[in-house]
């Protein structure tokens, strides 16, 4: 078949395609173009001007706004993520993995894109930049516990393998409370774009 299964960056082969529509909330209509590798990893996300909803016509002009690239390593563990916002901010993303050795536990990322001002930073659920090593700390079962960045030092779970307590600055936060949460901090437990972490060898994903 040729071309390469795991460098994240193969475009030799037809792959599948999935195509969304963004209405309002990005201003006018976009059309929005998925690429995966052989093994189904997402690799390539472009946005197009040029719908005419009203008119059932499309005339694709490719914006660089909201464009995403990923690349893995030959485990399946996300190496590099980079994602664009709109013009405002058209480096958004620029995160590397780094991952403890023999493992598939991220342990930091490093996003060489400048934080979001603190206005703006709930529009963009940011990474925080600085992480040093070990940033990630696990459990022996490597469910993740702390987060050193975001002062995040204890994340409980209970034997169905769900967050039930998350401590932070010294404030521990349950049910809503702790969904709220998750949400200021970038969504970062909940399925989303760009994998932060994984548990017991499961990317948890970052909105």
């Amino acid at each position: 078949m040729g071309g390469s299964l795991t460098n994240g960056t193969d475009t030799t082969e037809a792959k599948p395609v999935a195509q969304d529509v963004f209405g309002p909330i990005l201003g006018t209509t976009k059309v929005y173009n998925y690429k995966y590798d052989q093994l189904n990893r997402l690799v390539i996300m472009d946005m197009f001007n040029g719908l005419n909803p009203s008119a059932g016509s499309f005339t694709a002009s490719l914006s660089p706004d909201y464009r995403g690239r990923s690349r893995y390593d030959p485990h399946g563990n996300i190496l590099t993520c980079q994602r664009n916002a709109d013009a405002t901010r058209s480096g958004m993303d620029n995160l590397t993995y780094s991952y403890k050795p023999n493992t598939n536990q991220v342990h930091k990322v490093v996003d060489i894109t400048a934080d979001a001002n603190a206005a703006n930073y709930p529009k963009y659920n940011d990474i925080r930049t600085g992480q040093l090593d070990n940033n990630y700390v696990y459990d022996a079962n490597g469910n993740l516990i702390q987060d050193v960045k975001d002062t995040i030092t204890n994340i409980t779970w209970n034997v169905y393998g769900k967050i039930e307590s998350i401590t932070q600055n010294a404030k521990v936060f349950r049910d809503k409370s702790m969904v709220m949460l998750a949400g200021l901090l970038g969504n970062r437990y909940i399925v989303g774009t760009c994998p932060v972490f994984p548990r017991n060898g499961t990317h948890v994903a970052k909105q």
